[in-house]
């Protein structure tokens, strides 16, 4: 599906140029395919306001509206000001062109600063996807709305309906390894190629989007999610019915992202961005869910992983030539597997070539033991 192939393109591109930012560039892109919205937390410079504007940019076709919400934020910053014609004629309507009522793609930075003036206006948008503009309700074409906070809103400060409106939730955080660090600097130092960056266009991402909703669910996924929910009410977690019903449409996304006609299982790891409810549950739910499920990847990795050093440790043990050939051999079929593998996760790389590697190390190690020859 090459509107597909596209797609990763843009979420390969986008992890190249924003380095620990992997899971919540899938995270978006997902939620965009859902036609969710997404929420990201962290203190500033944390490049969420960069991250999502250069997202923006390869989406041809898709409106884009940004604005830095304050107290003082008043509705014609956000939908468009008043008619001055129409409102001689005693008609309120707004001129919405440019404004968020417009936009495909949405970020609102600091979100929660949203005073009442506001507020109700924008949940209608976000969740019904309508703005009424003059009293009749007027069909946005939002696909996703990407909210951003330095911090949780306190309990008492009425905005729950808000933040329930955002299905995925990340914490975002500064960069925390030094190579990474230093790539981005070598990076910025260094002036883009404006053609290295991949374009999709509005038509494309429709049809990705109908995709997605054409993605069939497991029998398993239903039920594996019932004992999640178990589990997270024993640890006094509960998601709305809103954020479990549409918690569907993010597992559909999920396995569209995987290339996959029927979500399964090993989706479901998508909920742990999904069902936390305040910051100090995000690492409790993530654990819950992978009670459950282990993604595709990680599951396939870890199987290749311990075949390998089973396969070691038997010749080694042995010690005859003869083991020593049939172990390379074996361990060599594993690598074929592997280099297989990297066409169905090219943005796994990274994580194949160590295993190579570390493979290779076996390989050596066998003959040094096995034939006493040094390679």
């Amino acid at each position: 599906m090459q509107e597909l192939k596209n797609y990763l393109a843009i979420r390969d591109y986008l992890k190249t140029v924003f380095l620990e930012r992997e899971k919540i560039i899938d995270g978006i892109l997902i939620s965009l395919l859902a036609q969710e919205n997404t929420l990201l937390i962290g203190p500033p410079g944390t490049a969420k306001s960069e991250l999502i504007m250069t997202a923006s940019k390869c989406f041809v076709g898709l409106n884009y509206f940004q604005w830095l919400l304050t107290k003082f934020t008043t509705p014609e910053e956000i939908f468009g000001a008043l008619s001055l014609k129409e409102l001689e004629q005693g008609i309120y309507k707004r001129n919405t062109i440019g404004k968020m009522p417009e936009a495909h793609i949405g970020f609102v930075d600091e979100i929660f600063k949203a005073n009442s003036a506001i507020l109700n206006s924008l949940l209608t948008i976000i969740n019904e996807r309508l703005f009424y503009n003059n009293g009749t309700p007027m069909q946005t074409p939002l696909m996703s709305l990407i909210g951003a906070s330095n911090e949780f809103p306190e309990d008492d400060e009425g905005l729950e309906a808000l933040d329930d409106r955002f299905m995925t939730r990340f914490m975002v955080d500064y960069i925390k390894e030094d190579s990474s660090l230093l790539s981005l600097l070598k990076n910025k130092s260094v002036a883009p190629k404006i053609s290295a960056v991949p374009m999709i266009s509005g038509k494309e991402v429709i049809t990705l989007q109908n995709a997605a909703k054409q993605v069939s669910v497991s029998a398993g996924v239903l039920d594996t999610m019932m004992l999640i929910k178990t589990d997270l009410a024993k640890e006094g977690i509960n998601p709305s019915t809103r954020r479990w019903v549409k918690c569907i449409n993010i597992i559909k996304a999920t396995a569209l992202m995987d290339n996959c006609n029927t979500a399964d299982t090993t989706h479901l790891s998508c909920l742990k961005n999904v069902l936390w409810l305040r910051p100090e549950e995000e690492k409790l739910v993530a654990a819950i869910v992978a009670n459950y499920c282990v993604d595709r990847f990680t599951s396939q990795l870890e199987n290749f992983t311990n075949m390998a050093k089973s396969i070691k440790n038997t010749a080694i043990q042995a010690k005859t030539a003869n083991n020593a050939t049939e172990g390379i051999a074996k361990l060599k079929e594993i690598c074929n597997e592997l280099n297989q593998l990297k066409g169905q996760y090219p943005n796994k790389q990274a994580a194949i070539d160590t295993l190579l590697t570390n493979i290779e190390s076996y390989k050596k190690e066998i003959v040094h033991v096995c034939m006493g020859i040094d390679i």
